[in-house]
Protein backbone atom coordinates (compact mmCIF):
# COMPACT_ATOMS: atom_id res chain seq x y z
CA UNK A 1 0.00 0.00 0.00
CA UNK A 2 1.48 3.64 -1.11
CA UNK A 3 0.28 6.62 0.56
CA UNK A 4 1.61 9.57 -1.33
CA UNK A 5 3.11 12.55 1.29
CA UNK A 6 4.08 15.99 1.06
CA UNK A 7 7.53 14.79 0.96
CA UNK A 8 7.59 13.01 -1.26
CA UNK A 9 8.55 10.22 0.50
CA UNK A 10 7.02 6.62 0.09
CA UNK A 11 5.11 5.25 2.78
CA UNK A 12 4.95 2.00 2.06
CA UNK A 13 8.52 1.99 3.07
CA UNK A 14 7.50 3.57 6.78
CA UNK A 15 4.80 0.92 6.81
CA UNK A 16 6.80 -2.13 6.07
CA UNK A 17 9.06 -1.12 8.79
CA UNK A 18 6.22 -0.83 11.21
CA UNK A 19 5.04 -4.18 10.09
CA UNK A 20 8.61 -5.69 10.76
CA UNK A 21 8.44 -4.24 13.97
CA UNK A 22 5.11 -5.88 15.09
CA UNK A 23 5.76 -9.03 13.39
CA UNK A 24 9.69 -8.91 15.30
CA UNK A 25 7.61 -7.95 18.67
CA UNK A 26 5.51 -11.32 18.38
CA UNK A 27 8.09 -12.92 17.47
CA UNK A 28 9.90 -11.83 20.58
CA UNK A 29 6.95 -12.29 22.61
CA UNK A 30 6.29 -15.97 21.40
CA UNK A 31 9.93 -16.99 21.67
CA UNK A 32 9.97 -15.39 25.43
CA UNK A 33 6.79 -17.66 26.16
CA UNK A 34 8.50 -20.24 24.73
CA UNK A 35 11.47 -20.22 26.74
CA UNK A 36 9.60 -19.40 30.22
CA UNK A 37 7.88 -22.49 29.31
CA UNK A 38 10.79 -24.71 28.70
CA UNK A 39 12.32 -23.03 31.86
CA UNK A 40 9.76 -24.15 34.04
CA UNK A 41 9.23 -27.31 32.75
CA UNK A 42 13.49 -27.83 33.74
CA UNK A 43 13.25 -26.06 36.91
CA UNK A 44 10.17 -28.59 37.98
CA UNK A 45 12.39 -31.45 36.67
CA UNK A 46 15.46 -30.26 39.06
CA UNK A 47 13.16 -29.17 42.04
CA UNK A 48 11.38 -33.02 41.81
CA UNK A 49 13.68 -34.92 42.98
CA UNK A 50 14.46 -32.72 46.27
CA UNK A 51 10.75 -33.12 46.80
CA UNK A 52 10.86 -37.13 47.16
CA UNK A 53 12.53 -37.34 49.86
CA UNK A 54 10.82 -35.48 52.33
CA UNK A 55 7.27 -36.67 51.13
CA UNK A 56 8.84 -39.98 52.08
CA UNK A 57 9.59 -39.67 55.04
CA UNK A 58 6.38 -37.94 56.02
CA UNK A 59 4.71 -40.48 54.53
CA UNK A 60 7.07 -42.72 56.97
CA UNK A 61 6.06 -40.82 60.12
CA UNK A 62 2.13 -41.01 59.03
CA UNK A 63 2.12 -44.20 58.84
CA UNK A 64 4.07 -44.45 62.38
CA UNK A 65 1.90 -42.18 63.86
CA UNK A 66 -1.04 -44.08 62.43
CA UNK A 67 0.05 -47.26 63.74
CA UNK A 68 0.64 -46.06 67.11
CA UNK A 69 -2.79 -44.39 67.48
CA UNK A 70 -4.53 -47.37 66.51
CA UNK A 71 -2.46 -50.44 68.36
CA UNK A 72 -3.58 -47.42 71.67
CA UNK A 73 -6.91 -47.87 70.62
CA UNK A 74 -6.86 -51.74 70.35
CA UNK A 75 -5.25 -51.77 73.81
CA UNK A 76 -8.24 -49.27 74.97
CA UNK A 77 -10.69 -51.96 73.50
CA UNK A 78 -9.21 -54.72 75.12
CA UNK A 79 -9.16 -53.00 78.69
CA UNK A 80 -12.93 -52.05 77.86
CA UNK A 81 -13.74 -55.82 77.14
CA UNK A 82 -11.86 -56.81 80.07
CA UNK A 83 -13.80 -54.47 82.23
CA UNK A 84 -17.08 -56.08 80.77
CA UNK A 85 -16.45 -59.90 81.49
CA UNK A 86 -14.76 -58.89 85.15
CA UNK A 87 -18.28 -57.49 85.71
CA UNK A 88 -20.04 -60.22 83.95
CA UNK A 89 -18.33 -62.20 86.08
CA UNK A 90 -18.98 -60.58 89.00
CA UNK A 91 -22.85 -60.46 88.42
CA UNK A 92 -22.96 -64.45 87.87
CA UNK A 93 -21.41 -64.66 90.58
CA UNK A 94 -23.84 -62.77 93.20
CA UNK A 95 -26.64 -64.48 91.12
CA UNK A 96 -25.09 -67.65 91.99
CA UNK A 97 -24.38 -67.34 95.28
CA UNK A 98 -27.89 -65.55 95.73
CA UNK A 99 -29.81 -68.99 93.69
CA UNK A 100 -27.85 -71.26 96.39
CA UNK A 101 -28.32 -69.58 99.24
CA UNK A 102 -31.92 -69.36 99.10
CA UNK A 103 -32.51 -72.85 97.97
CA UNK A 104 -30.67 -73.54 101.29
CA UNK A 105 -33.01 -71.67 102.95
CA UNK A 106 -36.23 -73.59 101.80
CA UNK A 107 -34.36 -76.86 102.15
Amino acid sequence: MVIPTETGTDSSVILSDVAIAASSETHSLEEERASTKIQAVYRGHMARPSFRLPRARIIKLQALVRGHLVRRQALVTLLCIYTIVRFQTQLLRKMYDFFFNVQILYL
